[in-house]
């Protein structure tokens, strides 16, 4: 990595595509470990650029260890941003995210491991009007309060609550009645089969990962009813045989993992033989 003043001189002397070429990389944007201390990166980068920030034009930016403060900062102007990935970034809070819901094309944010951001943080984003893919995994401040919030937003499809204890059934049977609700991660929330029978009935729903969730075969077979799932996590649920034979007869099913759960190779068998691939 480059001295800061060593990349602040450089820029000013590149055309504008030279520039661009060296700060981004494959539509990322990454940033410099300095820009933890000093802001007065970003202003020199827009001066070098011919006042045309080269964050302009990409959709996609991944940061690395920013803050609010530096959130808001790069944020400001930009309003061709749809998706963002903000995972690891510890120091983001609420009002970080609320100054990203701002952007008018936002669809997809990743705020993985931000345990900083609350409910507060996740209503705000649900407002975002073209929000269409949150993961939120280990944002363990995060309560059905929040998931609830996000249920509401109109074109929401997927959402990541890996390891967000706090949520429960209430939270998912929110997230069921999302009308484009597609794809669902619940890994290691507090989630049983009430909630499970509910988001089969969701009609656009694809894929959903239960595992390590409080999920018997009452839950599996309502999933069977899915018409158009095709992927399964069952790792770690108590889950055997009967379950996941009913599970075999869903019609678009395509992978299940079954790892760590009760089922034995009989039920393996009933699910290979319907030509589904299982992790086991």
């Amino acid at each position: 990595m480059l001295p800061l003043e060593v990349l602040t001189e450089v820029g000013r002397f590149l055309p504008l595509a030279a520039f661009k070429a060296l700060i981004l990389t494959g539509k990322v944007l990454w940033l410099h470990p300095e820009l933890h201390r000093s802001m007065d990166y970003l202003p020199a980068v827009t001066r070098a650029a011919g006042d045309r920030p080269p964050w302009r034009h990409p959709h996609d930016l991944t940061c690395l260890g920013v803050t609010d403060h530096q959130l808001t900062h790069l944020l400001q102007g930009y309003r061709t941003l749809k998706r963002i990935s903000l995972s690891g970034c510890v120091a983001v809070t609420d009002g970080g995210v609320r100054a990203l819901a701002a952007a008018p094309l936002l669809s997809n944010v990743n705020l993985t491991w931000c345990k900083l951001v609350t409910d507060a943080g996740v209503r705000a984003l649900a407002a975002a009007p073209s929000l269409t893919g949150v993961d939120i995994s280990y944002c363990t401040r995060v309560t059905d309060a929040g998931v609830r919030a996000l249920a509401a937003a109109p074109l929401l499809e997927t959402v990541n609550l890996t390891c967000c204890r706090l949520v429960t059934d209430e939270g998912v049977r929110a997230l069921a009645a999302a009308p484009e609700i597609t794809s669902v991660d619940l890994t290691y929330c507090r989630v049983t089969d009430d909630s499970v029978c509910a988001l089969a009935a969701a009609p656009n729903l694809t894929h959903v990962d239960l595992s390590n969730c409080q999920v018997t075969n009452k839950g599996v077979r309502a999933l069977a009813a899915a018409p158009l799932l095709e992927v399964v996590g069952l790792w770690g649920c108590n889950v055997s045989d009967e379950g996941v034979r009913a599970l075999a007869a869903a019609p678009l099913l395509a992978h299940v993992g079954l790892l760590h759960s009760k089922v034995t190779y009989g039920g393996v068998r009933a699910l290979e033989d319907a030509g589904v691939y299982v992790i086991y």
